[in-house]
């Protein structure tokens, strides 16, 4: 068994690290700061209702804490956001960062057999 952790979104987006963000305290120590309080043997899983219809499946991607921390270390050109956004480029079109949530995250039985 492996314990499971649903975020939710209505808005392309899920708040993980920036309860960690304060004066002095850079991105990457907040997710850093995050990381140190999950547990080893968690699984995320990100659901997504942003522009779904009523009856439609929400988008769903699923990863492991470790690969979280390093793509939020890895957005806005190495500087690190502490949040994860499905794809910013859509949310915000006038922004220069194209972060968007990894492919292979996606929900299938490739990625569950692989977690």
């Amino acid at each position: 068994m492996l314990p499971i952790s649903v975020k939710g979104s209505q808005d392309g987006g899920w708040m993980l690290a920036v309860r960690y963000l304060r004066a002095g305290v850079s991105c990457h120590a907040a997710i850093d700061q995050w990381l140190s309080i999950q547990r080893d043997d968690v699984v995320y899983a990100f659901v997504q209702f942003m522009d779904v219809l009523i009856g439609q499946a929400p988008r769903v991607f699923v990863a492991r804490p470790q690969e979280i921390a390093s793509h939020m270390k890895a957005q806005c050109f190495g500087r690190g956001r502490a949040y994860l956004q499905e794809d910013y480029r859509r949310d915000h079109p006038h922004t220069q960062y194209n972060d968007k949530i990894p492919s292979q995250w996606g929900f299938s039985d490739v990625r569950i057999d692989a977690i």
